[in-house]
């Protein structure tokens, strides 16, 4: 960790995190995690089937971690369901210790809500903005996650969150943007 800090000392990404572990900066969103869950249904509301399908997986990707996890209760272990094509598939966090700091488990419901942004966004709309969508969405759960945790763990939490997030910047830029098109078709 101190190596990272070191690395990385005038990264503004970290110092606003750092700011935000010790309450000197508002956490964004910091009742995401409990809020309740969507009660929007996925219905047939466009023209389309792909439309459709598209305005749900953002949501969800979009979403709060108890909106995924209220998904995934629903919909995770049906193929088919909410519509063709979704893909619920999960390896969490796959980041190699000794980055991940101890965290991997603790972040793992963060990183199941990417996997799932990842994987539906690379298939059905893959942008750079739904890439950034997804791992700004990455870093917020881990964030949100880390605020509940004891305030003495919490400095190590919130770097060990901007530890996992700043791979999804660099290294997996170009496998998000060089999946083969086989890979994509349905």
């Amino acid at each position: 960790m101190q190596r990272l800090l070191r690395e990385r000392a005038g990264d503004p990404l970290l110092l606003t995190t750092l700011r935000e572990a010790y309450g000197e900066a508002p956490l964004e969103q910091a009742s995401a995690l409990t809020r309740a869950p969507s009660q929007r249904p996925p219905v047939l509301s466009s023209q389309s089937l792909e439309s459709d399908r598209l305005d749900y997986i953002k949501r969800v990707a979009a979403g709060s971690l108890t909106d995924y996890e209220a998904e995934y209760a629903k919909y995770g272990q049906t193929p088919g369901l909410p519509y063709p094509g979704v893909d619920w598939t999960t390896d969490g966090c796959t980041i190699p210790e000794p980055l991940g700091l101890g965290h991997s488990r603790i972040f793992d419901r963060a990183c199941q809500q990417h996997d799932f942004s990842y994987q539906n966004f690379m298939r059905y709309e893959r942008t750079q903005a739904n890439k950034d969508t997804a791992d700004r969405q990455l870093l917020k759960n881990m964030k949100l996650i880390c605020n509940e945790r004891p305030q003495v763990t919490r400095p190590a939490c919130f770097v060990a969150a901007y530890a996992f997030f700043v791979p999804t910047q660099t290294t997996l830029v170009p496998y998000y943007h060089l999946v083969p098109y086989y890979y994509l078709v349905p």
